[in-house]
């Protein structure tokens, strides 16, 4: 308890700390040449430089002061249950019992739950009173919470053990609401995009929650196994946490939705439950970063866009713009960032009217009620909007997903302003002669992939087929990647397929790999996303390496990337 009130006490000093070191390490940086050219950035002057830590740093503080109020409000009620009772005529083993179980617990002092009304049961008549007013709070609006002792405790969490409570005061916190797909999911493609487009630095500055938006226990450990499974480095690193909601935390969605907007109740339910997840999975990032982006589980993005979208918002900022959201992607509610100070806004408002309208409807709303007069013409209303809701162009994000989570239904809306290449092209991979059993569609070729100008497409492949790579010189291998399937097409990539390779010199004892009858060693398989890498420079040198399939497949194959580097 008595460490709880230090760390309140503290974060004014931490604002004179950071007022009175920022500006020495601005200088550092500056004389020690940091200006991005060894990045291939334009190299800015030291005014700009300097001007955009400035920025930051007022950011910075907007973040720290919501902190800091957060803590405040916590301790407030401590003193306040703690006060009421030492007045009260409870006798002193009621007390006494109540100071253990104080003392015990730090229910009071969750950061992530409406503290105010979590006082236990026995001593809940302590903050009422006929001289005191209690605001509204979310338990108004889902009262089926209030009858749960602890109900915004997570179901599932897992975190990197290097931070207690996951990360914290990065840049911008990445909201993935995931949720049963019944014909497909696209979540681990989507995780994986945006980590191959961030930096060494930018995955530093970063934190994504996904959020298994289930109550479902064993589809929630299945898909935490799935993410662990393929980012476990990330996980572990702290760029990764995956989390669950309370089992407790929706209402019946049978027994107490209206049907609203004409729509069946299916489909109420449906996107009562989006509202919600958004709701949750705001509350709990917002104590995270400064900035949060709401995404959704079916996206794909661009190179270095943590990057543009922090220097957007600081640009907006740097021109004293009262901005609410900038939108890196027009569709729905995808891309989406807004700072997590504002964040309250959209919580309480999504959880007021779950019942009523789409998530993206009412985030149109809220524009509405924030900047437009009620005598405004539509168009001075967008005029008046636009100054707070900034559109940013080209799209950073394109939504990727052909099957909606609610069933039946088709969503094939795409981002017109997102240009992107369904391939990743490798123009300096060794030379090598490639062939393939696979049969070839038109003509998306082997050669175009390797050679870095297209993709290679191929009818479904039965058990046995493969592709092989015969380098024309020997080579021994530094690091190998090879991805199938595109945004496009996620769906056509290698299953139950193995890497193997043929080394130049006969191993002993293989090196501890399964060895085939025709001389290759089983080196590798394509994991659940399609992609496959590694490093093979312990073996020395190699002659061939072939992707082996090991059953049939129903779909198609489409090699998207392949690179392989040779060792200097």
């Amino acid at each position: 308890m008595f460490i709880n009130f230090r760390r309140s006490s503290l974060v004014p000093l931490y604002f004179g700390l950071l007022l009175v070191l920022l500006p020495l390490l601005t200088l550092f940086t500056l004389y020690n040449g940091d200006d991005g050219k060894d990045r291939g950035e334009p190299r800015l002057s030291m005014e700009s430089m300097l001007n955009r830590r400035i920025i930051e740093l007022k950011e910075k503080l907007g973040y720290i002061e919501m902190i800091n109020q957060r803590y405040l409000v916590e301790v407030n009620l401590l003193r306040k249950v703690i006060d009421r009772f030492s007045n009260s005529s409870r006798s002193d083993r009621d007390r006494q019992s109540f100071k253990k179980n104080l003392l015990n617990s730090d229910i009071l002092l969750n950061s992530k739950t409406d503290n105010s009304n979590l006082v236990p049961d026995k001593w809940r008549d302590l903050n009422t009173g006929l001289d005191s007013v209690r605001p509204p709070s979310l338990y108004n609006f889902l009262p089926h919470l209030s009858k749960a002792r602890e109900p915004l405790e997570l179901s599932f969490r897992r975190i990197s053990s290097r931070y207690p409570n996951g990360r914290m005061g990065v840049s911008i916190a990445i909201g993935v609401p995931n949720v049963k797909r019944p014909i497909q999911s696209y979540m681990l493609a989507t995780v994986r995009n945006l980590i191959e487009n961030m930096n060494f630095e930018e995955r530093n500055d970063v934190v994504i929650v996904v959020f298994i938006a289930e109550t479902d226990m064993e589809y929630v450990r299945k898909t935490a196994e799935d993410l662990e499974r393929e980012f476990g480095e990330f996980i572990d690193s702290g760029l990764i946490e995956i989390i669950a909601p309370p089992t407790n935390y929706y209402p019946d969605f049978n027994n107490t939705l209206k049907l609203t907007l004409g729509d069946p109740l299916e489909r109420v339910a449906w996107r009562s439950k989006q509202n919600l997840d958004f709701a949750f999975l705001m509350m709990y990032c917002q104590p995270k970063a400064v900035y949060y982006l709401q995404l959704e589980d079916d996206v794909i993005t661009k190179p270095n866009y943590i990057t543009k979208m922090k220097n957007a918002a600081l640009k907006q900022s740097g021109e004293k713009k009262d901005w609410f959201i900038i939108e890196f992607c027009s569709l729905g509610f995808i891309g989406k960032m807004i700072r997590s100070v504002d964040l309250p806004f959209l919580i309480l408002f999504f959880t007021m009217f779950h019942n009523d309208q789409p998530v993206d409807w009412l985030l149109y709303r809220i524009g509405h009620v924030r900047y437009c007069r009620i005598d405004s013409t539509d168009k001075a209303c967008r005029q008046a909007i636009s100054h707070h809701w900034i559109q940013y162009r080209p799209s950073l994000f394109q939504h990727i997903g052909t099957h909606s989570s609610l069933k039946g239904k088709i969503q094939k809306l795409r981002e017109k302003s997102f240009k992107s290449t369904a391939f990743n092209p490798h123009t300096d991979n060794p030379s090598a002669v490639l062939t393939t059993t696979i049969r070839q569609y038109q003509s998306y070729s082997l050669s175009a992939v390797y050679g870095g100008f297209s993709f290679f497409w191929g009818l479904s492949p039965r058990a046995g087929d493969h592709v092989l790579i015969n380098f024309t010189h020997p080579i021994v291998i530094d690091k190998y990647f090879i991805r199938t399937s595109n945004w496009e097409h996620p769906d056509d990539k290698f299953y139950n397929t193995s890497v193997q390779v043929r080394p130049l010199f006969k191993q002993s004892s293989n090196n501890g790999f399964n060895a085939t009858t025709d001389g290759f060693l089983i080196i590798n398989s394509f994991k659940a996303s399609g992609t496959v890498e590694g490093s093979l420079a312990h073996l020395g040198a190699i002659k061939m390496m072939r992707l082996f399939c090991h059953s049939a497949s129903s779909k198609w194959v489409l090699i998207s990337e392949i690179f392989v580097k040779a060792k200097v």
